[in-house]
């Protein structure tokens, strides 16, 4: 297993975790855990959020944008991050669980995962 490959499963292995998908600026999936065929299309709209994030943060003058949590009640949350330039984190967990040490996981990760690829 690749060190990729063992961050990816360590993130995805946390109490929820439904899908977690590592994917370029341009929406297209790098790697990904988890079941189902939904990494493509999440992945494909994540680009969009973080353009809207990004121009949101200018207008407020707060500074780059880091990360987002979306909440969307029963059906779960999606939480994004941006890892570099141009590869960016997403994670959807069950709307059931905790997902505070996830969050600060995927933060910690942002340090990492560019020199694993």
């Amino acid at each position: 297993m690749s060190q990729l490959d063992a961050e990816l499963h360590r993130l995805g292995a946390h109490a929820g975790v439904d899908l977690l998908v590592l994917l370029g600026r341009d929406g297209l999936v790098i790697q990904s855990t988890g079941s189902g065929n939904r990494e493509e299309p999440v992945a494909a709209r994540i680009p969009g959020l973080v353009s809207a994030c990004e121009a949101l943060g200018r207008a407020g003058e707060t500074g780059d944008f880091g990360t987002a949590v979306l909440d969307y009640p029963g059906g779960g949350v999606l939480i994004v991050t941006v890892v570099a330039e141009d590869l960016l984190l997403a994670a959807l967990v069950r709307s059931d669980m905790g997902f505070g040490p996830l969050l600060r996981e995927m933060r910690s990760a942002r340090g990492r995962l560019p020199a694993f690829l």
